[in-house]
């Protein structure tokens, strides 16, 4: 396989695709000719020797081999496209800025704190934010597109040889109610009691990292959780267990403590918390990401 034939954009037009699925509309994007745009695609394929895309007369899919393509070129996309921004603004003289990445655990949490601290401290500073799971955010840490990112629950890999984490203080869990359900009057709720439940739950297989810690809470207590739907929507998720379809586990901020038709009641359990870090890349050293630490540190002890 001979790389030197292949083009970036050949890589902007196979994404572009892959997050349409629809070869007319991609290629009105795109600006091009249809017919280009699969002609395109079929050299790519040929290139790489393998099926990216599932056509039929009616849709568009990914195939597996197209999905871990995907995934993989839209780091090399990004990273080119860091790149390109990180010159301008070394060309400007502006590389005091940080990069940061986030889960959404951290939008009412944590987070409005460290970026008034970075923006009373310096306001020239350039800040970028990225909001992504775990999973993810590690991975644009590891390959340099992120300069720290704030997780949770802090993932079971290590960071890397090039990264370092520092704790940061967990997250009380709680379980989420229909507001007329026999537990909605409590103060608190045991885990035994949840054991007839079914439980709304994010998409993704496998489990992620916060479900993961949530099902081993309940395994200590000898239950393994039934989902009833997987939904990757929190309001939608909400108005489903408003509906009786099921119970939800999670850390709720909150805009979600403000509805009528859900209780939100604290998980009477020693374990029952989400553990969080900030991670960051050690090198090179970044002034504004240094007093971001100091910052964190003090957070942490308080």
């Amino acid at each position: 396989m001979n790389l030197n034939s292949l083009t970036f954009a050949q890589l902007l037009r196979f994404l572009e695709l892959a997050r349409q699925l629809h070869f007319t509309r991609a290629a009105e994007t795109l600006g091009i000719a249809q017919p280009l745009l699969s002609e395109q695609i079929r050299s790519l394929e040929h290139l790489l020797d393998v099926r990216l895309f599932d056509r039929t007369s009616r849709r568009v899919s990914l195939t597996p081999a197209g999905i871990v393509f995907r995934d993989r070129v839209q780091l090399i996309v990004e990273g080119m496209r860091a790149g390109v921004h990180a010159a301008q603004a070394e060309a400007r003289g502006e590389m005091d800025r940080l990069r940061l990445g986030y889960t959404d655990e951290y939008s009412s949490d944590f987070l409005p704190d460290c970026i008034r601290f970075i923006r009373d401290r310096r306001p020239g500073a350039g800040l970028e934010l990225t909001l992504a799971m775990t999973p993810r955010l590690m991975e644009l840490l590891q390959t340099g597109l992120v300069d720290g990112v704030f997780v949770c629950p802090i993932p079971d890999e290590p960071a890397g040889p090039e990264c370092a984490t520092v704790p940061l203080p967990p997250l009380p869990l709680s379980v989420a109610l229909p507001a007329d359900h026999a537990l909605a009057s409590r103060t608190s709720v045991a885990i035994p009691t949840l054991k007839s439940e079914r439980f709304i739950e994010g998409p993704t297989s496998p489990p992620t990292a916060s479900e993961r810690a949530v099902n081993r809470l309940f395994a200590r207590h000898g239950i393994q959780r039934q989902i009833a739907q997987r939904v990757d929507d929190l309001q939608l998720s909400l108005s489903l267990v408003a509906s009786g379809m099921g119970a939800m586990i999670g850390y709720f901020a909150a805009n979600a403590r403000h509805r009528t038709d859900i209780v939100i009641v604290p998980l009477d359990d020693l374990h029952a918390s989400l553990t969080r870090a900030f991670a960051w890349r050690t090198s090179p050293g970044l002034p504004v990401l240094d007093e971001l630490l100091g910052f964190l540190g003090e957070r942490a002890a308080a």
